[in-house]
């Protein structure tokens, strides 16, 4: 897998609903890629999450990765918010190439 097949953005902890819609608005741009968020060092919550739910329906219907790096996550098991949420941006990658691979599979 190379970087020409992955997006990625930087939250910087301004307002997020500028974020969301400035993500929203780039999709056509990169719908052939995947997408990693740097979240940076704020935690990530369960409402934060769900903000971004429109742009994790987006990416599946794309049939592509959405992936958040977030070192600190206030998320837990029982939150079920769709995001596939990672400490690092290496483990973000490997998500990625390992959904590629199952897409590639048919499964």
């Amino acid at each position: 897998m190379t970087t020409d097949t992955i997006h990625s953005l930087a939250y910087t902890g301004d307002d997020l609903e500028a974020f969301v819609a400035r993500v929203l608005n780039d999709l056509d741009d990169h719908k052939d890629k995947s997408l990693i968020i740097e979240w940076g060092p704020r935690a990530l919550d369960a409402a934060t999450a769900d903000r971004l739910e429109p742009v994790r329906k987006y990416y599946a219907t794309l049939r592509r990765s959405l992936v958040v790096v977030a070192p600190s996550s206030e998320l837990d098991e029982e939150t079920e918010v769709g995001l596939n949420v990672v400490p690092t941006t290496q483990e973000a990658h490997d998500l990625i190439q390992m959904e590629d691979i199952e897409r590639d599979l048919g499964l």
